[in-house]
């Protein structure tokens, strides 16, 4: 039986691709590779944030205005007339206070997880610090140095209040530059980088010579070395040992009487730790 038009025209239909060749210089069709993964159509919390921070201050202000104002209308409204709501409540029937107390339970529900989500989002992504357009260079030298797998939190650690504070500034000043803020102080470095074996995956500083002689000393002229004053003169750029003798002045004469001399100088390729063994194990 030959097939009809009808029949072709459906099998041509669901087997279009698998159809083999029948014809010299025919091409096989052979299927399209389906993607394993699908880009979501809607934006990610960084796309979001990212936009808010950057729309027009006066429209970043008169939304909050508005929304305070709108708040506190709708509060003091509901509050005058909380007895004639919950009378209109009690006259429903009982199928219709069920749906409405399941609509307010769902509502709290959905209104909890997004803060719970924010407050995660915050706190914990490298985007949300990121999203000020000023940050970019600060956190490009970070991501390529060798804390770049960490938290911004991790080691600017702050009250939430000065984290508010810092983006009220930031809505009302739209400052060009970031400043300094949020001092890392040496408990937060000495919390990965202290251990007690010397050989650790870690980069030492209580098991090696240098540092014991330049934060466990007595003398005055080291009472305010920090961690951050040899190791983070330029924001996010952690400059390793070798780098780092000198570079804040501290071996000048008039700062110690431990002096550089030619060292500091490009009259000698030696180094301070090519003599000075600063990571000796102690």
């Amino acid at each position: 039986m030959t097939p009809g038009p009808w029949s072709r025209a459906l099998r041509g239909w669901i087997f279009p691709r698998w159809r083999p060749a029948l014809a010299f210089g025919s091409v096989t069709a052979w299927p399209q590779e389906i993607p394993t993964t699908l880009d979501s159509p809607f934006p990610t919390a960084a796309e979001i944030f990212r936009f808010l921070f950057q729309v027009p201050q006066w429209i970043q202000i008169a939304g909050a205005v508005a929304a305070v104002v709108v708040g506190l209308w709708g509060a003091r409204w509901a509050w005058r007339r909380r007895k004639e709501i919950l009378g209109w409540i009690a006259s429903r029937s009982p199928r219709w206070q069920m749906a409405a107390l399941i609509a307010v339970a769902l509502g709290v529900s959905a209104m909890t997880w997004a803060g719970a989500k924010t407050w995660d989002y915050t706190q914990h992504s490298n985007d949300f610090c990121s999203g000020c357009h000023v940050m970019e260079s600060a956190f490009s030298r970070f991501d390529e140095s060798g804390h770049g797998a960490l938290e911004c939190h991790d080691c600017h650690q702050q009250p939430v209040a000065a984290s508010v504070r810092q983006l009220a500034l930031w809505v009302l000043e739209r400052p060009e530059e970031i400043g300094a803020h949020a001092p890392v102080s040496d408990d937060i470095c000495v919390g990965c980088h202290i251990v007690e074996d010397p050989d650790s995956t870690w980069a030492q500083i209580g098991g090696t010579a240098g540092h014991r002689v330049h934060m466990e000393s007595d003398s005055t002229d080291l009472a305010e070395t920090a961690c951050v004053t040899c190791h983070a003169l330029e924001v996010h750029r952690f400059v390793p040992g070798t780098q780092t003798c000198g570079q804040a002045g501290c071996h000048s004469e008039d700062a110690t009487a431990i002096v550089l001399g030619n060292m500091a100088t490009a009259e000698t390729t030696f180094h301070c730790v090519a003599c000075h063994q600063f990571q000796a194990d102690v």
